[in-house]
């Protein structure tokens, strides 16, 4: 388990605590252990109506962080060559389809976490709207999201997945007919296109950052010290 040490920012920051992380390897459950002063503390989990919209924008800010990653990932993957540097649309590696599908799985798993932060959840009290961003950031919001519905997550009716099947005729009618089938099915954009997406994902990670420290404020103030300590220590 690993040791990690904290200040409390809500009330005095020379009152020093340290938690150290739980992992159970056979359910896959994961928790805290916290200590005051080296001292075990008690652990009572709070479950309110605004806690539960803080929780949404934790996870909401982990989503972006990793979304991001993984677009940064993509570029670290392509910006060593000044062919894709460069480049003004689609990339396309025909030398090394490893790499082509790493980098298709990295762009695909952004568009869905984004993608899921402005969706209506059922273990989320609430989500992100196009709203509130600046209108600078529209085409890039829209741009991500009709990827997201129409390849990452379904394959919808823009046709951003694209199959055919066709037949190949013999133009001196010897042959027999020849069938095949043909995918265009996108891998990640240019990476200025990548950048800019990175923008607009920092920008609601932000978003999402600053609902989360206001938010940590009001549980606290409302939901633990409102309630007062005999309420919480009767949870015992």
């Amino acid at each position: 388990m690993r040791r990690y040490i904290f200040r409390c920012t809500l009330e005095k920051l020379n009152e020093l605590w340290s938690f150290e992380e739980v992992h159970h390897p056979k359910t896959g459950d994961s928790y805290n252990n916290y200590y005051y002063k080296n001292d075990l503390a008690h652990r009572v989990v709070v479950d309110t109506p605004k806690s539960r919209v803080l929780s949404s924008y934790i996870a909401i800010e982990k989503d972006l962080r990793s979304a991001t990653f993984w677009l940064e990932s993509i570029i670290e993957l392509y910006k060593v060559d000044e062919e894709y540097e460069n480049a003004k649309s689609c990339l396309f590696n025909k030398t090394n389809r490893g790499t082509h599908n790493l980098a298709k799985g990295l762009f695909v798993s952004s568009l869905t976490f984004y993608g899921k932060c402005f969706g209506k959840s059922e273990g989320r009290s609430t989500k992100l709207e196009k709203k509130n961003l600046p209108e600078r950031l529209y085409e890039h919001h829209d741009l991500v999201m009709k990827y997201r519905h129409n390849f990452a997550a379904h394959s919808g009716a823009e046709m951003v997945e694209r199959t055919r099947i066709v037949t190949a005729l013999d133009p001196k009618r010897k042959a027999k007919p020849y069938l095949a089938w043909e995918l265009n099915q996108p891998d990640t954009f240019d990476l200025n296109t990548i950048r800019e997406f990175i923008e607009l994902f920092e920008y609601n990670r932000k978003f999402a950052i600053s609902k989360r420290e206001m938010l940590l404020i009001k549980v606290y103030n409302d939901d633990v010290l409102g309630k007062g300590m005999k309420y919480w220590y009767k949870k015992l």
